[in-house]
């Protein structure tokens, strides 16, 4: 278990048990008579028995995140888990990326918008995977942001040494395919994320492959190439 994750458990196990936490409780199920009645903060977090009102309970909590501060942390406690194993599809390793999907998913309940439509745990994961993952794409692929924002020959006025310069490498690229260095689908990697600036989600997307799977893709081809920087 994470440091992070430890340590939002232990902030749990005291605020359950609060004054805090009472007065809460009696405010929402004075609004929502839908959540009956409810004996504890614990009770949103566990719903395993109870899992049509769980899914209504996650939705008042959701309608009171944005102005009430016990109802958006008994929400992140309460998709912890979805939350975490969001890193673990993406990343191996990075103990830091718990902390940056734990902030994400805070930011998100904050400011859930009370009309949307569909399960508030799913919308909220699904929110946090995507913002991670355009997180790690525009790490992953350091180009300047007048470049990030176009596609590979749609500058309308670059200069000569841009020309030229993109070219040469473009030859260079499909030179190396044409000797077996790289793979086409490598080639066309490279050349989009690394020339056209798209992001490296956008390109997953596109080619039916995680992220994860097209940065390591793209940096083996890298690897072997030697003619571009490597993405920190």
């Amino acid at each position: 278990m994470t440091t992070i994750v430890h340590a939002l458990n232990e902030e749990w196990a005291t605020l359950a048990r609060s004054p805090k936490a009472r007065r809460a409780l009696m405010r929402w199920t004075a609004r929502h008579p839908e959540l009956g009645q409810v004996q504890s903060l614990n009770d949103f977090v566990d719903t395993r028995g109870r899992r049509d009102w769980g899914a209504s309970a996650l939705r008042v909590l959701a309608t009171e995140a944005p102005v009430d501060e016990v109802a958006a942390r008994t929400l992140l406690q309460a998709l912890l888990g979805g939350v975490v194993r969001v890193v673990a599809g993406v990343v191996h390793d990075e103990p830091d990326s718990v902390g940056e999907v734990v902030s994400i998913a805070w930011n998100r309940i904050r400011t859930y918008p009370p009309q949307r439509p569909g399960p508030v745990a799913a919308n909220v994961v699904l929110d946090v995977r995507k913002e991670f993952l355009r997180n790690r794409a525009t790490i992953e692929c350091p180009v300047e942001p007048e470049v990030h924002n176009r596609r590979f020959g749609a500058d309308p006025n670059p200069t000569p040494e841009q020309v030229v310069c993109e070219q040469e490498l473009f030859d260079e690229l499909r030179s190396a395919q044409e000797q077996g260095m790289v793979s086409r689908a490598a080639l066309a990697t490279i050349i989009r994320t690394r020339l056209g600036g798209e992001s490296l989600v956008d390109v997953a997307a596109d080619m039916n492959m995680s992220a994860d799977a097209i940065w390591r893709r793209r940096t083996r081809a890298e690897r072997c190439l030697r003619v571009l920087p490597l993405a920190s």
